[in-house]
């Protein structure tokens, strides 16, 4: 009889145990409703993504991520290279499409020198967000397009890409972007891709889906013949800076543009960066800041360049007797004649109410000075007060980039520049350490 029984006995001993295996199992796997536990982390572990708070979990945003609340963010010995010109071995440039459509000021892309810029972004293409393909763009700009191959024609390193903006944080739908883009990189025979996304909101789907975009990116690239360059700007702004997964992006880039612009002249004033006070474009203390923590996220200086504005910023006082950058401002100023755009002048704007002519019956600067500790000159009139660069500004500013080790220089843009490229020109003969093909000597004619 127990004989008989064996078999039963063993089948049921059998099936308590598979019970008792797949319990443990459900138990220590979470459920589909479970939210996923972040990874731990300490002083030694550091975090793959994200930064590692005080509580030992690596997680993303400014929460976790500035100074007095990471554990692994503590500040890395900067690099000091010397002061000049040494580390700036690249000048980039951001051309706007829609400049033909000025009253006046226009700036055509047959006007940029040869010699100066070594890379040059052209702004913006959208995604369409129904078909993801790239938004057609107008007859007008695809002429400018047509300029690409020109300003390759005298440097072999000379290289032009296309700046997408405006990109969802969804990676559904990158296939037909990757298609589009690349077909149109072969219709324009241009060298590659600049992503200008504003801004990832700092949620951790968006912060890895923004890193699975740019893989997707690179990967369309690599298919093509050449077109492989990837680059990226960045914000200076720690609240938006925080949201970017930099120790994994920087490993698909070629490099990133900081771009330290529009801190006190067009952007939202809820923001503490983006403060309601007096002060020029570039705010070299600000920049600082950002570099610590992008020195934290061990990205390589030289992989990083430095934004230069060729505009002005252009405000109204709240305190008639406090005009000194860090005063509280009342508003923008009035748009300029060609820009339109409440809170700044481009270059080309200021040199004509610097020299007047032909609109002298708008108004000047009034009385203007040097600012050292902003590094900036200042007008004054009863209309505005501007901040805006010459070419000893600009000196100090790229001297301060070189120390800090920056691999280049960024300006947006080339199109707000005087008729005669003086901007572009003053840049390419700070950098005199940038090497280039041809001895082109863009110093002996600057006319501002």
């Amino acid at each position: 009889m127990a004989r008989r029984n064996n078999p039963l006995l063993l089948m049921c001993i059998i099936v308590m145990v598979g019970m008792a295996i797949f319990s443990n199992c459900s138990s220590n796997n979470p459920r589909a409703g479970d939210k996923p536990q972040p990874p731990r982390c300490d002083e030694r572990h550091r975090c793959a993504s994200g930064c590692c708070s005080r509580e030992g979990v690596c997680r993303v945003g400014p929460e976790y991520c500035n100074a007095e609340t990471c554990i692994d963010c503590s500040t890395r010995p900067r690099r000091q290279c010397d002061r000049g010109y040494s580390a700036l071995k690249r000048l980039t440039g951001y051309y706007e499409l829609w400049n033909g459509g000025r009253s006046c000021n226009r700036f055509s892309g047959w006007n940029i020198p040869i010699g100066t810029y070594e890379h040059i972004n052209i702004a913006f293409l959208t995604i369409n967000p129904n078909t993801f393909e790239l938004n057609p763009i107008y007859s007008k700009q695809a002429r400018d397009l047509r300029a690409a191959p020109w300003w390759r024609r005298y440097s072999e390193t000379a290289k032009v890409y296309i700046t997408v903006s405006s990109l969802s944080a969804h990676d559904w739908g990158i296939n037909n972007a990757s298609c589009s883009l690349t077909s149109f990189l072969s219709t324009y025979d241009l060298d590659g891709v600049d992503i200008n996304w504003e801004q990832p909101d700092g949620t951790t789907d968006d912060y890895e889906n923004l890193l699975q975009l740019l893989k997707n990116i690179r990967y369309a690239l690599s298919t093509t013949a050449g077109r492989y360059d990837l680059t990226m700007t960045l914000p200076v702004s720690l609240s938006d800076l925080h949201n970017y997964n930099l120790r994994k992006i920087v490993r698909h880039i070629d490099y990133f543009n900081l771009m330290p612009l529009d801190l006190h002249s067009q952007l939202a004033k809820v923001d503490t960066w983006k403060a309601a006070t007096l002060g020029p474009a570039v705010n070299t203390t600000q920049v600082s800041d950002a570099l610590d923590l992008l020195w934290r996220h061990f990205i390589d200086p030289s992989r990083v360049n430095f934004g230069t504005a060729l505009y002005g910023s252009s405000l109204i006082p709240k305190d008639p007797a406090c005009i000194q950058p860090g005063c509280p401002v009342a508003s923008g100023a009035a748009p300029g004649f060609s820009s339109h755009r409440v809170g700044m002048l481009m270059n080309s704007e200021i040199q004509d109410l610097l020299q007047p002519g032909e609109h002298e019956a708008w108004h000047g600067t009034g009385s203007t000075w040097f600012d050292s500790d902003a590094g900036v000159n200042i007008g004054i009139s009863e209309k505005q007060w501007i901040a805006y660069d010459d070419m000893e500004t600009l000196r100090l500013k790229l001297s301060l980039a070189s120390e800090w080790c920056f691999g280049g220089v960024t300006a947006w843009a080339i199109t707000h520049d005087t008729r005669w490229a003086d901007y572009a020109k003053i840049l390419d003969c700070l950098l005199v350490d940038r090497s280039k093909p041809l001895i082109v000597d863009n110093c002996r004619d600057i006319r501002i």
